[in-house]
């Protein structure tokens, strides 16, 4: 018979054992919201620099206008657009941002800063060839990264006849090493279809690449002789798992790791993964095992298209210009809209103004006064009229027959 003071010690190691045993509660999913990002273009796939400057390729009318790569500071805050003779599907800057890595027309280019800090194109830059099959290919694609060293990965293949691969390069265009090849085959280490977008870990030990056919994400890790092996299928589709792991599906109710079409990836500061979910018009963000969906973040698109590029900053921020729209990290701010005067409003009429900005690319976020209380609500953005000043940061404007109180952050003059 067991004494009192070995009875109690039993019962807290088995009290222990199954608090260790039990299944953990599911983690509360990383908050976000969505914001507008004026910026359009095609597939739209940016990278930082050592400082956390993001570069975000943009154009409008679906690429055919303006076309243009913005900076945006580690705060989110625009510092810098630089206008392009044709636009970009990707960009990736150097380390110390003296040179930007483009992609135009599925050829890879580079810019060089100038003294006067404009951007410049290198006409006699190339990047050499790349063996396969004992044939030589162009490296072509759609999507390039670079890592802290100032190496360059170009995935090579997407929408061209180059084969599929991921290329490293030196600064100078030099080959250093190549991995992947196209198969029709699940096995790691190759493609089937075709290979998208990737993310190197800044030191660029790791790359991990988006596989469309497969619909899943590979990572890389470099060896000892700077070679690249396929370690495992980070997250996406197993045909051991999935009954069906071609199938498009989406919603909630799918597994977390399920992906279809998967078109691009990123990495924030901490290693964290994102995944752009084509098909499904979502972005997965993962921890960087890949075992835990940490959001799933739905977004839409007006004119029925898909998003086939993003850019993500170090904290996470990920912007999605085919669909002007930016995953901001944490819950949305409280709007708290001021309540208006007697007079507050008067027969001064003047001026016009269109809203935009921090809504859906063809709603702009507005409050309507009714029966003393404001109603939120969106209203399309086309003109504004009889805009005044309502209180600090606020104006009041009439539209569709109606008055509505829009931040003043919200208006275009």
């Amino acid at each position: 018979m067991l004494g009192p003071s070995k009875l109690v010690a039993r019962v807290f190691a088995l009290m222990m054992a199954l608090a260790l045993t039990a299944p953990a509660s599911a983690a509360a999913a990383d908050p976000f919201h969505l914001l507008k990002h004026d910026c359009g273009g095609t597939r739209g796939s940016g990278q930082v620099d050592n400082a956390g400057n993001l570069y975000v390729p943009c154009a409008s009318q679906d690429g055919y206008a303006k076309p243009r790569i913005e900076v945006h500071a580690a705060n989110g805050a625009l510092v810098r657009t630089i206008a392009l003779a044709a636009s970009a599907t990707s960009v990736a800057p150097s380390p110390d941002a003296s040179v930007l890595y483009i992609v135009s027309g599925h050829v890879p280019q580079r810019l060089v800063r100038q003294v006067s800090g404009a951007y410049v194109l290198d006409a006699t830059w190339r990047v050499a060839k790349y063996a396969q099959w004992g044939v030589q290919y162009d490296a072509l694609g759609e999507y390039v990264k670079t890592d802290a060293q100032g190496f360059l990965y170009i995935s090579s293949g997407t929408w061209t006849n180059s084969p599929s691969a991921i290329i490293k390069y030196s600064p100078d265009g030099r080959l250093v090493t190549q991995f992947g090849t196209w198969e029709n085959s699940w096995a790691l280490g190759v493609f089937y279809w075709i290979n998208t977008g990737l993310a190197v870990s800044r030191d660029g030990s790791s790359v991990y690449v988006a596989e469309v056919g497969n619909n899943r994400v590979q990572r890389f890790d470099r060896q000892a002789d700077g070679s690249y092996v396929s370690v495992r299928t980070i997250v996406g589709n197993d045909p051991a798992v999935d009954a069906n792991p071609y199938a498009s599906e989406c919603g909630a109710v799918v597994r977390a790791g399920r992906l279809s079409a998967p078109y691009d990836v990123g990495l924030d500061a901490a290693g964290n993964l994102y995944v752009l979910n084509t098909t499904c018009l979502e972005v997965k963000k993962f921890t960087p095992d890949g075992v835990t969906m940490r959001y799933r973040a739905q977004v839409t698109n007006p004119t029925g298209g898909h998003v086939h590029g993003m850019s993500v900053d170090n904290s996470g921020r990920v912007y999605l210009p085919e669909v002007n729209t930016i995953i901001e990290p944490g819950d949305a701010p409280v709007i708290v809209v001021p309540t208006p005067t007697v007079n507050w409003i008067t027969d001064a009429f003047t001026g016009w103004a269109k809203a935009t900005a921090h809504a859906p690319a063809t709603t702009v976020q507005a409050y309507r006064w009714t029966a003393a209380a404001w109603i939120p609500t969106t209203v399309p953005t086309g003109s504004w009229y009889y805009i005044q000043p309502f209180a600090p940061g606020w104006k009041w404007a009439w539209s569709t027959n109606t008055w509505y109180a829009v931040r003043t952050a919200d208006i275009a003059t």
